[in-house]
């Protein structure tokens, strides 16, 4: 997932969140343009347009060049990270446990 979310990139850009997110076309939402507005999730939905998973994988391929120029991530990323220091032997634990059961 790109950290830009689609949503945000729609604002910047100034679409319309109707036609962008799929939820009405132009016969629903009037507008002075002379294409379709209406922006489907892949581009093999619609002719010559791209869709948003294009939009996705250009924004995450962006920020991967970003990231080899600058080194280091323009914002933080969601990911998982594991403290070796807060494990305790198992024999602790039992002692934690015996002495919570019993009072010991």
């Amino acid at each position: 997932m790109p950290l830009l979310p689609l949503d945000i990139w729609r604002q910047e850009i100034g679409l319309n969140p109707w036609l962008f997110w799929g939820l009405a076309d132009n016969s629903v939402i009037k507008d002075n343009s002379s294409c379709s507005g209406l922006l489907r999730e892949y581009s093999w939905q619609g002719s010559d347009t791209a869709g948003r998973d294009d939009l996705r994988r250009a924004t995450l391929r962006a920020e991967e060049k970003l990231f080899s120029y600058l080194g280091y991530r323009n914002a933080p990323r969601a990911g998982r990270r594991v403290r070796d220091m807060n494990l305790l032997p198992l024999y602790t634990w039992l002692g934690i446990l015996d002495f919570v059961l019993n009072g010991r």
